[in-house]
């Protein structure tokens, strides 16, 4: 027998005029054509993307929008909110500096604290903490004369790399790239992603205050490589000297301040 294409069928909406639609309805042409309001839109459009690709976070956030209007239309449907509890210190650490030990534990540096056993010193600003190291050492992000990986939605300008904070995410794909980076880091280390440099080098002469009191190495002025990739090629860092954050080859060697989780 032979085969014909057959077409799928045509929708017709009350925008839009007649379309082929793989699906029933395209999101856009169902918000307008009900008058849907901002919320009850977005619930329309993550759950058709959740459909189209997957993943948590179109759910969640469908949920969100979902709650929203449970809230405003049918508040008697919405389970009260439970009262806020009091943060502890191990949960959320007030701002500033602090210590942390081998077996753990972190305290808000003084200048009087105890010097044995510290590991790294932690930074907890404005919601964002790390661990930054102690020691730092020089590297290339790309060794001479090696291609890199070419990685889809991975690179940022600089507007979007100031908020990036995903430093072991960023560091997972350059070793993919070059495996001699990981033998630079420790287990659970990373090199800091944009957003986490600007911070260290803002908060430089606290931290240098605690690595001097424990003996580690200073930040310096030197150029310093974040793991936030600009391009194929390319990745930014921050000139400590005088803050300036550019965009630097990958194969230029620059100095690297790891970072952890705190």
């Amino acid at each position: 027998m032979e085969k014909t294409n057959k077409k799928p069928n045509v929708l017709k909406t009350q925008v839009g005029g007649n379309h082929y639609a793989k699906y029933p309805i395209q999101p856009i042409e169902y918000i307008q054509a009900n008058g849907l309001d901002f919320a009850q839109g977005n619930i329309v459009k993550l759950a058709t993307r959740f459909r189209d690709k997957g993943g948590a976070e179109d759910l969640r956030k469908a949920k969100q929008y979902a709650d929203f209007l449970l809230a405003l239309e049918y508040g008697e449907d919405v389970k009260a909110a439970e009262p806020a509890k009091e943060p502890t210190p191990a949960q959320e650490p007030q701002e500033g500096i602090y210590l942390i030990y081998d077996d753990g534990r972190a305290e808000l540096f003084t200048g009087t604290n105890g010097q044995d056993g510290v590991k790294y010193v932690g930074v907890s600003f404005r919601g964002v903490r790390f661990a930054v190291s102690l020691t730092e050492t020089d590297a290339q992000l790309l060794p001479d004369g090696q291609k890199a990986t070419k990685r889809k939605d991975s690179y940022k300008n600089e507007c979007e790399a100031i908020y990036d904070f995903d430093s072991a995410g960023n560091t997972a794909k350059l070793v993919q790239d070059n495996p001699a980076l990981a033998e630079l880091l420790k287990d659970g280390e990373a090199i800091p992603a944009l957003g986490v440099l600007v911070i260290i080098r803002y908060l430089r002469e606290g931290l240098n205050k605690a690595l001097d009191y424990v003996g580690g190495h200073l930040l310096t002025d030197n150029d310093y490589w974040s793991s936030t990739e600009g391009s194929e090629n390319s990745a930014w860092a921050v000139y400590f000297l005088n803050g300036y954050t550019w965009s630097n080859h990958k194969s230029n060697g620059n100095a690297v301040r790891a970072v952890a989780a705190f």
